[in-house]
């Protein structure tokens, strides 16, 4: 199906809409221990902006259970579109699609259209879900959107979404999930207030640490694999120092090359086991990751090469292309195929690229489309999507430095 058909916005059909965000509330309080906080009078009537974190892939379902008896416009990204099952439904839900990772003008018409018509939108400002239990950069246009906006703009800040279904974990982990609801913003306030006021507003009312929410809250969360997924995370062993050798089993992790263990208790903490060295949160692993990265570029020795089958998305499926060799360096990533020219994405101009832990990464390409890769080693994608990530943020740091230096003179 083309995601095209669906632009059109519909309000969500009410029995269908309903039935979906009363039965997931049922579960969530019943399995994952879903706990709502309202701060604050939010309008049951009338245009309404919601904002919300995005930690795993259970906040939809919090976010509507958290609104009832509200329904909700959620914009997602146009990739959803592309299932032919789940195209339809999504359409009847009233979500609206947006192409992820870029700027996409008829989103934005659209969530204006729709509040401008007295409907409630809800927004992911991060625009994915976490990969480490802390939020991804956050773009600047959120603060236009939500001044363009007009309307009361509320803030769902959640907690325990990460640990109970990640984008990497392969199962669910029953414990605790906390949403905390209040109104942000009112009309009259944005008048009065500069974008970079709503932009600091927005990040600090929706910013979230799951590893020290957990440790002042002591919630656990039960599972017998906690740690399934956890291989297609760690990307270089601490200890031996090699790459994509870690393998998962129940609650277990370990090195493959050198023996180094531990497991993923009720705290989602690694727990080395004795002589082992293990990091104890996903943060700290990244940290690390973000350090030896950062010693190479001063170096001059970061570089990143794969070959790689290639997918091209067709406007009905993701069809064949060959295949080829993908790259990236301080400053774009590019895709060599066999036969054809080379694309390249400035790193600068792209502040992620979508991707499946152990599977595949995808990227918005303009004029060639949506490219889907699969490298030889499935399980380096993620160290691609973070390494790219991060040398995203330090061109934007770099640019920042550029324009202050101008200013200054």
């Amino acid at each position: 199906m083309k995601p095209e058909k669906y632009r059109k916005i519909k309000e969500p059909l009410a029995p269908l809409y309903k039935m979906a965000a009363g039965g997931a509330a049922c579960f969530l309080k019943t399995l994952c221990g879903l706990r709502v906080e309202r701060a604050g009078d939010i309008p049951a009537s009338g245009p309404l902006l919601v904002l919300c974190s995005h930690q795993g892939m259970t906040d939809f379902a919090v976010t509507a259970a958290a609104l009832l008896p509200r329904r909700l416009h959620f914009v997602c990204s146009e990739n959803f579109f592309r299932k032919p099952l789940l195209a339809p439904v999504l359409h009847a839900m009233g979500v609206i699609p947006k192409v992820q990772f870029s700027a996409d003008p008829r989103c934005i018409a659209s969530i204006l259209r729709t509040l401008k018509g007295g409907g409630a939108v809800c927004v992911y400002p991060a625009g994915q879900t976490s990969m480490v239990g802390r939020p991804g950069e956050i773009g600047r246009a959120i603060a236009r959107l939500v001044k363009k906006s007009g309307a009361n703009v509320a803030a769902l800040r959640l907690h325990g979404g990460f640990f109970t279904r990640s984008r990497f974990a392969k199962g669910l982990n029953r414990g605790r999930i906390d949403a905390r609801l209040s109104l942000l913003f009112t009309p009259e306030q944005l008048k009065t207030l500069t974008d970079d006021e709503v932009y600091d507003g927005v990040c600090a009312a929706i910013d979230y640490d799951e590893y020290r929410w957990q440790k002042e809250t002591g919630a656990q969360f039960r599972s017998r694999h906690r740690a399934r997924g956890y291989q297609n995370m760690l990307c270089v062993c601490p200890r031996c120092g090699a790459h994509w050798t870690w393998r998962d089993r129940g609650n277990r992790v370990f090195c493959t090359q050198c023996g180094n263990a531990g497991a993923v208790g009720r705290d989602m903490r690694l727990h080395a086991e004795q002589g082992a060295v293990l990091p104890e949160t996903l943060p700290q692993w990244l940290d690390m990751l973000r350090r030896g990265w950062e010693k190479r570029l001063l170096d001059g020795e970061f570089a990143m090469k794969s070959h790689a089958l290639c997918r091209r998305w067709d406007g009905r499926r993701f069809a064949p292309d060959g295949g080829g060799e993908i790259a990236l360096d301080e400053h774009s990533f590019c895709y060599t195929p066999h036969s054809g020219e080379t694309v390249c994405v400035k790193n600068e101009t792209l502040p992620a690229m979508r991707c499946v832990p152990g599977a595949y990464l995808e990227l918005e390409a303009g004029a060639q489309g949506t490219l889907r890769f699969y490298p030889d080693e499935g399980r380096s994608v993620t160290e691609w999507k973070l390494a790219q990530e991060y040398l995203h943020e330090r061109a934007e740091r770099q640019k920042k430095v550029r324009c202050d230096r101008v200013d200054s003179d």
